[in-house]
């Protein structure tokens, strides 16, 4: 009886860790941008695995992502390429000695500083800003995906290009969930 009721205990602790995001759909589409210009492609970022992060903090989640942004060609990011993002900490800095959290207040909140992000209810709180970086072609790339407050389901996602004589921002903004 002991052993499940920590298992339940356990698997109520996961549900309410991916409550953070919503995610109605894997693929989501949107508009290419390139250095701040439309480019007129469409870009796509499929969601393949949402992995809770417990060793992180309270709400962290790791999200295993392909961004398809066409950018093949140039050598840049293969749409193949699985990306391992990772959730940020909201912990500001009057709360560094409070445990970690990635856990952020939704902006239809009127008192966020009454939420509680350390709490099991995730209905006001959702994961805003995942992050990773990698090597490809031997030059730096960071990877961003944003989650909206409102909806919390993804927005926007970036792959920024980082060379010795250049800086490359590509964007896939305006993300809606295809059906």
């Amino acid at each position: 009886m002991k052993t499940f009721l920590v298992f339940i205990g356990l698997t109520s602790s996961l549900l309410a860790q991916a409550e953070a995001i919503n995610l109605p759909s894997r693929i989501y589409g949107g508009e290419l941008f390139h250095n701040e210009q439309r480019t007129g492609t469409a870009c796509y970022v499929q969601i393949n695995e949402v992995i809770p992060n417990l060793t992180k903090g309270k709400h962290c989640n790791n999200i295993n992502a392909q961004m398809m942004f066409g950018l093949d060609d140039i050598g840049v990011h293969s749409r193949e390429m699985e990306i391992l993002l990772s959730s940020r900490r909201t912990n500001n800095d009057t709360e560094f000695k409070l445990p970690g959290t990635c856990g952020e207040v939704t902006g239809d909140v009127e008192k966020p500083w009454e939420i509680d992000r350390w709490g099991d209810d995730t209905t006001q709180l959702y994961n805003q800003v995942f992050a990773a970086q990698y090597k490809v072609n031997r030059h730096d790339n960071h990877y961003i995906l944003i989650f909206s407050g409102a909806t919390k389901t993804p927005t926007r996602a970036m792959i920024h290009r980082v060379t010795w004589l250049r800086e490359d921002s590509y964007e896939c903004r305006g993300l809606s969930p295809m059906k």
